[in-house]
């Protein structure tokens, strides 16, 4: 519960926002590229 609440209560700069942004797209893209087509979880394939 302490965790989350520091999640929440943690502020963040703008920059570190669209750092961890780009890592999630990121993310993303490895995630579909190991799945068969018809089966991404991120993508409109």
């Amino acid at each position: 519960m302490n965790l989350l609440k520091s999640w929440i209560e943690e502020e963040v700069s703008e920059e570190k926002v669209k750092e961890r942004e780009r890592f999630f797209e990121t993310f993303k893209e490895i995630i579909d590229n190991e799945r068969p087509s018809g089966y991404k979880l991120y993508s409109k394939e």
